[in-house]
Parts: structure tokens; sequence; C-alpha cells
């Protein structure tokens, strides 16, 4: 078993965290990083905050559908989703592109561990 250790940096070059495994190899100390950050990173306040005003945009969305619908008609309220979910097609690919490149650099500074003792 080798000592890995594991320095998660932004996009600016910010360190995040500091960690160190001890895995047999490093494709184990991958899996055990991720794991790690998943479990932690599940309790963040922001992530309650952020699951919060998703779900008050699902009930505002089907609010004003429903009202859109009484008011215009089923094909108008049609027509309209359809506009909105393109207009939300291109921030939600660049969020893709933006987080696969945060996971790839929090991934490049994993490397044996120098010291001996943790």
């Amino acid at each position: 078993m080798k000592q890995y250790r594991v320095i998660g940096l932004d996009a600016k070059d910010e360190r995040l965290f500091d960690i160190v495994v001890e895995a047999p190899n490093q494709a184990v100390a991958r899996m055990m990083v991720l794991a790690q950050m998943c479990r932690n990173f599940a309790t963040v306040p922001l992530a309650d905050r952020a699951d919060k005003a998703r779900h008050d945009a699902g009930v505002l969305a089907a609010s004003v559908a429903v009202v859109t619908s009484i008011a215009f008609s089923i094909d108008t309220t049609l027509r309209i989703g359809a506009a909105c979910y393109l207009l939300i097609a291109a921030p939600a690919v660049l969020l893709v592109f933006a987080g696969a490149r945060s996971s790839h650099t929090v991934l490049r500074s994993l490397h044996p561990s120098k010291t001996a003792n943790v």
C-alpha cells in the first residue's frame, strides 16, 4: 500500500482541500478521493440552498404553465415550454463542460506522497 496525497484545486489554482489516502495504486486512490468528496460535499449548506431554489423554480414554472394554458391554449403553452428548453440548452452545456474541467483539475494533482507519516 502506498500513500497518495491529493490536493484539490479550483479553476483559478486555489487550494480547496488536501487529503492523504492509502491505496494499492493510483486508480484506487482516485476512486477513494472521489467517494470521499461525494460524501463530504453532499452535506454542504450551499447544496441545500440550490435544491430549494430548484424546487421553487419548478413550482413557479408549473404555476406559469397552468395560467398560460388557461389564458391562451395548450398549443401556446407547449410552444413557450419548447422555447424555454431551447434557451436553457446553452447554459447547460457550458455548465457540463465547466464541471468536467474542474474535476480534471482535482485529479491532475494526484501523486504519491513524499512523506512517510500521516
